[in-house]
């Protein structure tokens, strides 16, 4: 132990394509227990979602707080060139600061884990 004060720590838990009603049933029928104990012992709720409503617009809205038209993600893939070559998007398509970015400048250290649109894995400060 450091013996100084210690940072709060929080954890982010995205459940990619399933709505909260899904998970109040499952949970309430008791199929997934351990998500019905962290549902009960956290801030849970319902989000709204983009338009359009798929996995990596959504993801990098959220990871960034910026709209589509900022952070340059509309969808999985893009045309790119003369020819419109199809290209998948990925974390070097992002044209805004994440959220662990932000944390970095201010030092907190973050995991990031299995975030849709984060591969390649770009360095983390802090």
């Amino acid at each position: 132990m450091n013996g100084g004060p210690s940072r709060p720590k929080v954890v982010i838990l995205g459940l990619d394509g399933v709505g909260w009603s899904l998970i109040q049933a499952l949970t309430a029928k008791g199929v997934m227990p351990h998500l019905k104990a962290l549902v009960r012992e956290s801030i849970c709720g319902e989000m709204l979602s983009t338009l359009p409503e798929i996995s990596p617009v959504a993801w990098t809205t959220f990871f960034t707080a910026r709209n589509p038209g900022v952070h340059g993600i509309f969808g999985f893939t893009e045309f790119k060139g003369p020819g419109y070559q199809v290209r998948l998007n990925g974390s070097g398509q992002i044209q805004a600061p994440t959220l662990w970015d932000w944390l970095g400048l201010k030092n907190f250290r973050s995991v990031v884990l299995n975030v849709p649109m984060t591969y390649p894995a770009q360095p983390l400060s802090g």
